[in-house]
């Protein structure tokens, strides 16, 4: 009891030690100390800059994933404008690249449609479903011409309707050729000078069997030389057809000099080569070694037709019955070749 009477009463205490009592005020209304601003201060710059590195940064990407679809894009268009097989090969890996950055992009659909409906016409490897696949995806947006895609759209949609067309019934290739027909002259209408689907309208005329439409329309396409490849071809093989095999020579040794080992100008050569039972090792050598790299039914069973050519000018009855019967097994359906 007595100790405790002296610490009470503070006899044993030490100055400068004791701490004094201190009073908190805990009303609610105490507004904060100019530490705490600070912080919050502080908590909003941080905050700001945050979110002002993101949307920088998603800006950025933003603006680089366009840049790299739209180059993509170009580079495909470059590969594929002759319309030979590497590069419509190459064009396709292009746009596949571009698709991986932007799923979504209409012009990278559109022009794998094109690309894709170039190649089921030309070269018979893709299938025409999955060319009609791609431009269902984008139908509802790519509707009138001034949309973008909608020559590319109009591009398949007249390759794959050519591509099969003599593999449909009754009255439905007379109706599909019209309607391709009017949708190409329509667009042509309005941009005359576009020599792609100045091609495909000389394709379309000459399969409903108007071969002088179809030459005037190529000549125009080609523009002696300055123009596109594929009307430059066709042109070579309608001369041949006509039996005028020197003109079709120049023509021919013309366009691989603009487009140097194009598949369908070699394989045009070869056959002309074949049926003037000439140039027989130049001949070979368009077919093993031009075309060895070229895939795709129609170009297989041309190449097996010229092969079939070859071999009976150099009297290999065994490999021409062979490659005949090749030629013979395939589906490919074109007058021409049949």
């Amino acid at each position: 009891m007595y100790l405790n009477n002296l610490l009470t009463a503070g006899l044993l205490d030490v100055p400068n030690v004791r701490v004094g009592e201190l009073t908190f005020d805990v009303n609610p209304d105490r507004k904060w100390g100019r530490s705490s601003a600070r912080m919050f201060i502080y908590l909003f710059v941080i905050g700001a800059m945050a979110i002002a590195g993101v949307g920088t940064f998603y800006w950025y990407s933003e603006k680089q994933r366009k840049a790299d679809v739209a180059r993509h894009l170009e580079l495909a268009e470059q590969k594929s404008t002759s319309g030979d097989y590497a590069g419509l090969d190459e064009a396709l890996v292009e746009i596949r690249n571009a698709l991986k950055r932007d799923p979504s992009s209409l012009m990278a659909i559109a022009r794998y449609a094109k690309v894709a409906g170039l190649n089921t016409l030309l070269y018979g490897e893709i299938p025409p479903e999955e060319v009609l696949r791609a431009v269902a995806a984008i139908k509802d947006d790519v509707v009138e011409p001034a949309d973008p895609g909608f020559r590319e759209v109009l591009i398949a949609r007249g390759t794959t309707t050519l591509a099969t067309l003599y593999l449909m019934d009754g009255d439905e290739p007379v109706k599909r050729l019209a309607s391709t027909l009017l949708d190409l002259r329509a667009w042509l209408e309005q941009s005359p000078d576009d020599r792609t689907v100045r091609w495909l309208e000389g394709k379309a005329l000459l399969s409903g069997g108007d071969r002088n439409g179809a030459q005037g329309a190529f000549a125009q396409a080609w523009s002696n030389g300055s123009g596109h490849v594929l009307a430059g071809i066709e042109l070579a093989d309608m001369l041949l057809d006509q039996g005028r095999t020197d003109e079709a020579m120049k023509l021919y040794n013309d366009v691989l000099k603009k487009a140097d080992g194009h598949p369908l100008a070699l394989l045009g050569r070869a056959l002309l080569r074949a049926e003037e039972s000439r140039e027989s090792s130049e001949m070979m050598s368009d077919i093993s070694i031009g075309l060895a790299k070229v895939r795709g039914a129609r170009v297989s069973a041309y190449r097996s037709l010229a092969e079939a050519m070859a071999r009976y000018f150099l009297q290999d009855y065994d490999e021409f019955t062979a490659s005949l019967a090749q030629a013979q097994a395939s589906k490919v359906a074109e007058p021409r070749f049949l």
